[in-house]
């Protein structure tokens, strides 16, 4: 089944493109097996962290792979970085310059769409891997069926100079119920059959945050998950350059919204997941000073699992009352937003 291809005008560089090989490895470039893995590295201006993760992937023990970079900068990287990397001989590097930026979903969409591979490894240009990532990742992929379509692991964290584990409690149950209560596949860790995308779609492109997860629980109801508990990669969280979208919270809350939304019917029939998005919700639009749509969450989020009273604390904190009355105020306020009206995702979160 072939991939359908993005319409987008996007063109190659060809200059730049071209500047990466001479005469002779341009030649062996033609009869080059195809590739086995694509690496896909989106960039934003950042070309200094570019550097650091294009020398980890050059680094890889495994080498049958490609690497495509995806440049939204409206500076194109120098070509005395990109000639320093010329001389690994055994890579192919492709770089690709787009005309305007259209945000992180649409870059690793089009690096899949010009890809070769039959894997596909993702790596955000903040981030690095360790020397053995493909390896360790490749040698549990071949030898596993073809239900299993990602394979994922553990990596270390860099913040504010401080480096440790991200996952320190990762429990092996790998399935959709897991999946929805928290997005554990960290981006830059995961190795992904390009069948993936062939099933499921590609990333949302309307998605400004999350749309990593959105993805892969669309993944998960048709594939399975292998986990190594061994940290083969570390992601940057470090302060300084340009922002990481995880601290946008408008755009967290409307990635969250979008989320649920979607998948409405996975989230309906685990009541106290649900409660606790919408809980974060909630929380979030009062933190943003959208209080009537705020509470609006809160409220959704007691009727569906009354058993929390954490959003009838947020109620009350969130209205114009004492901590005398915060439970029989917030009780108040559930009962004038018409209890007994049925909680659907179209109310909420707009239609689907």
């Amino acid at each position: 089944m072939q991939l359908a291809r993005a319409h987008c005008p996007i063109e190659i560089d060809a200059d730049v493109h071209l500047a990466l090989y001479s005469e002779e490895q341009h030649k062996e470039k033609k009869n080059m097996i195809n590739p086995k893995i694509s690496v896909i590295i989106p960039t934003y201006n950042r070309p200094d962290k570019l550097h650091r993760a294009l020398v980890s992937v050059l680094s890889q023990s495994y080498r049958n792979f490609e690497t495509i970079i995806v440049d939204d900068s409206e500076s194109s990287i120098t070509g005395d970085m990109l000639e320093g990397f010329r001389r690994a001989q055994s890579d192919v590097l492709r770089y690709f310059k787009r005309e305007e930026r259209k945000g992180v979903a649409s870059a690793r969409n089009f690096g899949v769409n010009v890809s070769s591979g039959e894997l596909i490894a993702f790596l955000d240009d903040d981030d690095e891997w360790l020397p053995n990532k493909l390896e360790r990742q490749i040698n549990i992929i071949d030898k596993s069926s073809r239900k299993t379509g990602v394979v994922h692991c553990n990596c270390f964290v860099v913040n504010d100079n401080k480096k440790y584990l991200y996952h320190t409690n990762m429990l092996k149950d790998q399935s959709l119920d897991r999946l929805l209560e928290f997005d554990f596949v960290a981006n830059s860790t995961a190795l992904i059959r390009k069948e993936c995308f062939e099933q499921v779609g590609f990333f949302d492109e309307r998605m400004a945050y999350g749309e990593d997860w959105d993805f892969y629980i669309r993944v998960a109801k048709k594939f399975e998950f292998r986990y190594l508990h061994e940290p083969l990669a570390t992601m940057h969280w470090d302060k300084g350059g340009a922002p990481r979208l995880s601290v946008d919270l408008e755009k967290k809350t409307r990635g969250y919204q979008i989320i649920i939304n979607k998948h409405w019917q996975e989230f309906e029939k685990r009541k106290r997941t649900l409660a606790q998005y919408a809980t974060i919700i909630g929380s979030s639009l009062c933190r943003m000073t959208e209080y009537k749509r705020g509470r609006q969450y809160l409220i959704m989020a007691y009727k569906v699992y009354p058993l929390s009273i954490v959003p009838l604390l947020l109620l009350a904190t969130n209205s114009p009352i004492s901590e005398s009355r915060i439970f029989q105020r917030a009780k108040q306020v559930i009962s004038k937003s018409a209890l007994n009206e049925k909680v659907t995702s179209a109310h909420y979160f707009g239609a689907r």
